[in-house]
């Protein structure tokens, strides 16, 4: 099927409208839609999956473009709404890799969640004046998208909206919007610059975190939240005429920021406000601005000149703490002891310009240890830190937390007069993170973390709901293309026996599945291989292909048939195919959660024979119980009847190893060993200690030819079988793993290793 028209002009096909929507969805044939201008709705799920389509027309009276409408359709690289449509729903373009830009027109109201989501071929769009909602991860993933105009008919952008939206470069936000969701714009990495119109409200979590080039802010709102907290990459913050209020937290830890203009409209300046923005060199407070909060320009080292008003009523604890480079202040006719606000900082007496705070020098940092050392000019001086008293001038603090700020006080005495400070300072990060390696089915993961002299008792590594209690998991059974969250944790304990944990969590993807058959191997009659190369997990066994007659309707029932991945090629065998007709066939794959994935359909001739050599392959996985292997083999027959399968094995010696990077063929020497069965398996015994093998399975046919799997070697150790008889007591199992490295409680079917209280590992096949 290359084009398909629907309309439903016909009274055949309006009473069949939900049967011709069942064959189109997934039919990857389709190249061409064209959709009449009686059609009034594209119901859900409707070309869901027609990789193939690569253009669309929709008719002048559609009014509704449903949910998952066209998700999945990759080839699609052109489509026109028409102004007839008011609602994009849910998903309706997700994953529609191959379109590069849509115009959506002025009927549209609202454009639904994750309508154009992972859309990376997407390089512009147009949201028309009529929208007033971005539903939630509207754009997300859409990599490609460069600018984007959000018009003042925008009340909401929805949460993830243009999440991992990597190009992006400039955005316009509308002056009606007052809501901007979480994480809406999380890494956006070429964002550099972001206006926030005096609309705005909220500003969700997160809502900028990961725009690793974004340095320029404008806030034109009434209250400035916490919104940009922590975003080193910020340079510059412009504060429009109608703020009023900075709110706490609102740029702590912009340690890139250097320059920030605060109009005459700001009345409070927040706690924490700018703490810890080590790049500003100098801050104007303007006149009505009657309070400053709590450490509100605290650790700001590089501050160096403060001018504030003589309005400033209150000026919260430590508002300034840390600022130890400051030279200049201009107070207007406020003292410079009252300014500090209950004589938390003392000065220079003689020169009332000169703050001389009390200060801790910070020598050095561990993860759990830190050093300081007392400025010594004071007469007297103490440390405070969890409770205790230290009159050391050089202290050395243990069993901290890591990766978490500690507060050491010190209190000094200056001409008779107490004065007493807190230095905020971190211990070193121990990192947990994560590396992953994945396929269209599984997911592998390893955490890490700086190990520094931090001791960490438990490590634990969670993906899909199975948790296992060391850093390394593997999980199979996954559905492709599919987000999966990843934690990694670890339990630091410390002298004291305290213990913290630690997560780093992460979103993988699974690869989208790839299923590319071959043509089908017809080795007699009626009897033919199929085969198909896929990235799917070589471990996954629920994978298998479907085959039916080229004539038959939905209402008959395909036939399925079990497959076997090898070095991720799946092969099977279908017998005794009707040779009066033609058939297809597809493979597919069931993953954990009850869904098929399927390839495409390929035809088979059932009669058109040619030869065809059998499929032999070793396999490396081997169970080694002392001097006894057990080692396993496939076997698929060609054209020609297998009459003898099974094994050769050889002890390994100069004349097999690899001469030149060429392996010497299978000696004449080399023992046989027979198996039956496509899988094929066999006990090798009274094997020689400490030496190498190699082993290999073979198929000879009906025709006197050979045929070799892969060769494969293994090693038997030493002999312990003389130690066995000195042993008190016979050694028990403390751990259980299954052949993936994850940790089982009870005994599995399969090869299970063992840990055992000798020091030993041990294998042993569950039947």
């Amino acid at each position: 099927m290359q084009r398909s028209e629907l309309s439903n002009d016909s009274q055949q096909c309006h009473n069949h409208w939900r049967l011709c929507i069942r064959l189109v969805q997934r039919n990857t044939s389709i190249k061409e839609i064209i959709l009449g201008d009686s059609v009034t709705t594209i119901g859900n799920y409707a070309f869901k999956g027609c990789s193939g389509l690569n253009s669309v027309t929709i008719g002048n009276c559609v009014t509704t473009i449903g949910d998952y409408a066209f998700k999945g359709c990759s080839g699609l690289n052109s489509v026109t709404i028409p102004n007839s449509v008011t609602t994009i729903g849910a998903s309706a373009f997700n994953y529609c890799r191959g379109l590069s830009s849509v115009t959506i027109p002025n009927s549209v109201t609202t454009i639904g969640d994750e309508a154009f989501e992972w859309c990376s071929g997407l390089t512009s769009v147009t949201i028309p004046n009529s929208v007033t909602t971005i539903g939630a991860f509207a754009f997300c993933g859409c990599s490609g998208l460069n600018s984007v105009t959000i018009p003042n008919s925008v009340t909401t952008i929805g949460g993830g909206a243009f999440q991992n939206c990597y190009g992006l470069k400039s955005i316009i936000i509308g002056n009606s919007v007052t809501t901007i969701g979480d994480v809406a714009f999380y890494n956006c990495s070429g964002l550099t610059s972001v206006t926030i119109p005096n609309s705005v409200t909220t500003i969700g979590n997160e809502a900028f975190y990961g725009c690793s080039d974004l340095n320029s802010v404008t806030i034109l709102c009434k209250n400035v939240g916490s919104w940009f907290s922590g975003y080193t990459s910020i340079k510059e913050v412009i504060l429009g005429d109608s703020v009023t209020t900075i709110g706490n937290f609102a740029f702590k830890g912009c340690n890139g920021l250097t320059s920030v203009t605060i109009p005459n409209s700001v009345t409070t300046i927040g706690a924490f406000a700018f703490a810890w923005c080590s790049g500003l060199n100098s801050v104007t407070i303007p006149n009505n601005v009657t309070t400053i909060g709590d450490e509100a320009f605290s650790s700001c080292n590089n501050l160096t000149s403060i001018i504030l008003s003589d309005n400033i009523t209150d000026i919260g604890y430590s508002a300034f703490e840390g600022c130890r480079n400051v030279l200049n202040v201009n107070r207007g006719t406020i003292s410079l002891f009252s300014l500090w606000n209950r004589g938390y900082i003392p000065y220079e007496m003689g020169t009332e310009n000169k703050l001389v705070p009390p200060s801790i020098n910070l020598l050095s940092t561990t993860q759990t240890t830190a050093k300081a050392k007392i400025d010594n000019r004071y007469e007297e001086f103490t440390y405070k830190f969890n409770g205790e008293i230290f009159t050391d001038e050089e202290l050395t603090l243990t069993g901290l937390k890591p990766e978490a700020e500690h507060s050491l006080t010190l209190t000094v005495s200056l001409d008779n007069t107490q004065y007493s400070t807190s230095q905020k300072y971190w211990t070193n990060s121990i990192s947990p993170s994560i590396s992953a390696t994945k396929t269209a089915s599984s997911i592998s993961l390893k955490g890490s973390y700086i190990e520094g002299d931090a001791e960490v008792t438990l490590q634990e590594v969670t993906i899909n709901g199975k948790t296992v209690d060391n850093n390394e998991c593997m999980v199979t059974g996954l559905d492709p293309n599919k987000q999966y969250m990843a934690t990694y944790s670890i339990q630091v304990n410390n002298e004291n026996g305290d213990d913290w944990i630690y997560r780093k969590e992460i979103p993988i993807m699974t690869e989208p599945l790839v299923f590319k058959s071959a043509q089908p191997k017809v080795i007699s009659i009626g009897n033919v291989i199929v085969s198909a190369q896929t990235n799917l997990d070589n471990t996954e066994t629920n994978v298998g292909f479907e085959w039916r007659r080229t004539d038959w309707t939905e209402e008959f029932a395909s036939n399925t048939g079990a497959a076997y991945l090898f070095n991720q090629e799946m092969e099977g065998y279908i017998r005794n195919l009707y040779i009066e007709k033609l058939w297809k066939f597809r493979p597919y794959y069931l993953s954990d959660s009850g869904v098929y994935h399927y390839g495409e359909w390929l035809g088979i001739d059932p009669t058109n024979t040619s030869y065809f050599e059998p499929t032999v392959h070793t396999y490396s996985d081997i169970l080694i119980e002392g001097n006894t292997a057990l080692i396993k083999g496939y076997a698929l027959r060609g054209t020609d009847n297998i009459t003898i399968q099974g094994f050769k094995y050889w002890k390994q010696d100069m004349n097999v190893k690899e001469r030149n990077g060429e392996m010497v063929s299978v000696p004449n020497n080399a023992q046989t060993v027979e198996a039956k069965g496509q899988i094929m398996s066999a006990n090798l015994t009274k094997l020689d200690y400490d030496s190498d093998y190699c082993y290999v399975a073979f198929v000879t046919t009906s025709e006197g030819e050979t045929f070799y799997g892969e060769i494969q070697v293994f090693h038997i150790g030493q002999d312990m079988s003389g130690i066995n008889d000195v042993l008190a007591d016979a050694p028990t199992i403390i751990a259980r793993y299954n052949m993936k490295g994850q940790r089982i409680t009870e005994p599995q079917r399969g090869i299970n290793i063992l840990h055992m209280s000798d020091g030993t590992t041990r294998k042993v096949l569950v039947k």
